[in-house]
């Protein structure tokens, strides 16, 4: 199943209110043992199964402005949740402070895991993770959880910086 995944994926905006957010996760230093189920960034082949199996139990969840759960997320949310989930690693729960929790990447050094942070208005940002070949896993407010192109019109004319999360 995880070889066809991979052979076929290869070739935050407004709602009306606000969901009833998830309990916060305890404060940490960003680093954590890996659990069961849980990879290593340090290896990119694995870091980015790991990204696309994510995609595959979270796909089409809706988005839902502050939202952590199934029911709806919101793009930081969900970065949040994966991280935790998929790495082991404990991040911030807001766009804004996800974006001190590494180092700035060049767009030609990107590696699965890093954060990719765009410009979406005046006073918005938008967070998603890379998964490779040009592809970024993140929370669309029209289609919830999906995957993207770095390099389509939209998100190609909005891409900001990317950060590689600090893990040890």
């Amino acid at each position: 199943m995880n070889l066809l995944l991979v052979s076929w994926l290869t070739g935050c905006g407004w709602m009306d209110g606000p969901a009833e957010p998830g309990p916060a996760p305890p404060p940490s230093d960003h680093r954590h043992g890996a659990q069961s189920g849980q990879v290593s960034l340090a290896d990119p082949e694995a870091a980015r199964a790991a990204l696309l199996e994510q995609y595959l139990d979270w796909a089409g969840v809706p988005y839902r402005m502050g939202g952590s759960s199934r029911e709806g997320l919101d793009c930081s949310g969900f970065i949040q949740l994966t991280y935790l989930q998929r790495f082991g690693v404990e991040l911030p729960r807001d766009t804004s402070a996800q974006r001190g929790v590494g180092s700035k990447v060049a767009p030609s050094r990107l590696r699965p895991g890093d954060l990719v942070f765009f410009d979406t208005g005046p006073a918005e940002r938008h967070v998603g993770i890379y998964v490779g070949k040009r592809q970024f896993l993140h929370v669309s407010s029209s289609t919830g959880v999906m995957l993207s192109r770095l390099d389509d019109g939209y998100w190609g004319t909005r891409f900001r910086d990317a950060i590689r999360v600090a893990t040890h």
